[in-house]
């Protein structure tokens, strides 16, 4: 039986470290800084941010109103507060070169640029009220100054509190990152919020598959990216009209939450293509599905229910999980990035769920506000209408037992009812964390080609498991 939930980040390593295979200095905990750069200018008005969609009663006490925040989005333009230069995550092509071939990736060389990597702490909003948030910013070190082809990078769970913020925690989980950056895309990679890589401690935990403040904080690390660079000294510029969203497992959750978004929050940097591999979709779906035996969405599920509660304000984790559950399980995330012992120690669905709670899922019944929540956080979601452009690549793993693969099969024709257009791969006997390295050729491939300009497929199904080795 499998006992860990396996929440920690997928990375591109199998033989060494960057450092190790380029001679380039091993980062520390939280990486060597250098060259900082103070932006401490107010953010201005603007009218680019409409009111939230969430608008009804606000008392967050009560069962049935729980799910309805009154608030409205702030108009402030995201800042960069601050941002310092991280030198020992800044390469020189050849060292990348070096190290994608010593991991079995050299079809990803040559790379053509020297990257320069930049921690930034900046202004974003919360529930209608402002707060910081930080990401990495990766930069191709191109010639003259020019708009480029830009990702925005949806990192994997690295979980719950400021220690776990990729930004500071480790350079591997953001190696797609780097990689973009050194064909000549510039990347933005928000760490999300409740996960501060610098300045104050995050107020509240990480809100973990919530997707309002997913889209948002990641689309403000945009936007605050772009109106930093031209007084930053890098020559690189976002090209607004050529951004894609790329991310895998609760990154490309994020990522397909930021399309759906970015229409109404962020129009002017609308993506061209969205990337999404083994991503949570229809929440609900999801966790049902890990209600009926025990596997690794089981444990995730009680995650899930503790994250909602905490950013909707609801106290009574008890309604939906045992008590010994809900009293462990905040503690245990705030402790540790990846482990959980409470949910990962139990031995049955039983042992984590409350009873009526399991009864009433099982029945096909609401349990509200619980199935609010997490309907609020799933796709489709009628509260924020689809009106995204952008083609789809959604990659799912057959054996994938945190993200159930037919709970992402289900979402999808609800999906292209909606408009979207989904190239969809199911990788055969693969599990969660395979599925983005052995598709990493299809996923580059692909995002190259919308960066160029070709078209990608219209269409929009399931497809059935193929073979996925590239």
């Amino acid at each position: 039986m499998r006992t860990s939930i396996r929440l920690t980040p997928l990375i591109i390593l199998t033989n060494c470290t960057l450092a190790a295979c380029t001679g380039a200095p091993k980062p520390g905990a939280d990486g060597t800084d250098s060259a900082t750069d103070s932006a401490t200018d107010s953010a201005t008005d603007s009218d680019s941010a409409p009111d939230s969609p969430v608008d009804s009663d606000p008392d967050p006490d009560t069962g049935g109103d729980a799910c309805d925040l009154n608030y409205t989005w702030r108009t402030d333009t995201p800042t960069v507060i601050e941002a310092t230069q991280v030198t020992s995550w800044s390469y020189a092509s050849w060292q990348l070169d070096v190290w994608l071939f010593a991991n079995g990736l050299g079809w990803l060389t040559p790379t053509y640029y020297d990257v320069s990597t930049w921690r930034i702490r900046y202004t974003t909003q919360d529930r209608g009220q402002p707060v910081e948030a930080t990401a990495i910013v990766t930069v191709p070190m191109i010639g003259s100054e020019a708009e480029v082809g830009t990702v925005l990078w949806h990192h994997p769970t690295a979980g719950f509190e400021d220690a776990c913020a990729p930004s500071v925690n480790a350079v591997e989980g953001l190696t797609p990152a780097i990689v973009a950056a050194a064909r000549g895309h510039l990347t933005v990679a928000p760490d999300y919020l409740g996960l501060m890589g610098g300045g104050d401690p995050a107020p509240d935990p990480h809100p973990w598959i919530v997707g309002e403040p997913t889209a948002i904080a990641s689309l403000d690390a945009l936007r605050a990216v772009d109106a930093w660079l031209p007084s930053s000294g890098l020559k690189a510029r976002i090209d607004t009209s050529r951004i894609v969203y790329w991310g895998w497992s609760e990154g490309g959750y994020a990522a397909l939450q930021s399309d759906r978004y970015a229409p109404t929050y962020a129009p002017d940097y609308a993506p061209i293509g969205v990337i999404a591999v083994v991503p949570p979709v229809d929440i609900v779906g999801q966790v049902t599905i890990g209600l009926d035996e025990m596997a690794d969405s089981t444990r995730a599920g009680a995650l899930i229910l503790y994250l909602h509660a905490a950013w909707y304000g609801y106290d009574d984790l008890e309604e939906v999980l045992q008590p010994d559950i809900a009293a462990a399980l905040p503690g245990e995330a705030a402790a540790s990035c990846t482990t959980y012992p409470s949910v990962e120690n139990a031995t049955s669905v039983e042992a984590i769920y409350d009873a009526d709670f399991l009864a009433a899922v099982r029945a096909g019944e609401r349990f509200d506000p619980w199935t609010c929540f997490l309907e609020q956080s799933s796709l489709p979601n009628p509260d924020v209408p689809y009106a995204s452009t952008a083609p789809v690549l959604l990659i799912t793993a057959e054996n994938d037992t945190l993200v159930p693969s037919q709970a992402v099969r289900d979402a999808v024709p609800g999906l292209c009812a909606e408009g979207y257009a989904i190239e969809h791969i199911e990788c055969a006997g693969l599990e969660h964390g395979d599925a983005p390295l052995m598709t990493l050729m299809n996923q580059m491939g692909w995002l190259e080609a919308r960066l160029r300009g070709e078209p990608a497929d219209s269409g929009c199904g399931v497809s059935a498991p193929v073979t996925c080795d590239g």
